[in-house]
């Protein structure tokens, strides 16, 4: 069976809570289910751990997103719709297309969505 994985941060190096929550549930969801993960980062030096990752994930899918980027979702959601801040702060086009194109390429039996922070990109998808 196939699972993806969405995530607002990179799982690894763990330095925070949630990290270490995904890194963990991916380390134990990979004995049962092959892992797709798409993931936003924030820095190039994160990437530098994709091998940590690559143990359990059958294919690992990043998307930058920058500070200036992050601000411009924060004001324009502050204006333009009523979804809390967070869910605002990662709007991404890239991210969208990744996952509608990870959607038509892999069976996927499962989606798992890690914190309301993304619950947009998957409130509309049905496997």
């Amino acid at each position: 069976m196939r699972l993806l994985f969405l995530t607002p941060r990179f799982p690894y190096p763990i330095l925070k809570g949630d990290q270490l929550i995904v890194y963990n549930r991916i380390k134990g969801l990979s004995k049962n289910f092959q892992i797709i993960l798409l993931t936003f980062y924030e820095h190039e030096t994160e990437l530098e751990h994709l091998n940590e990752l690559n143990r359990y994930c059958e294919k690992i899918i990043t998307v930058k997103i920058s500070p200036s980027t992050i601000k411009m979702n924060l004001i324009r959601g502050f204006f333009r719709n009523n979804l809390p801040l967070q869910i605002n702060y990662f709007n991404s086009k890239e991210f969208s297309k990744k996952l509608d194109t990870i959607l038509k390429l892999y069976k996927i039996d499962l989606i798992h969505c890690f914190t309301l922070r993304l619950a947009e990109y998957c409130k509309h998808q049905v496997i």
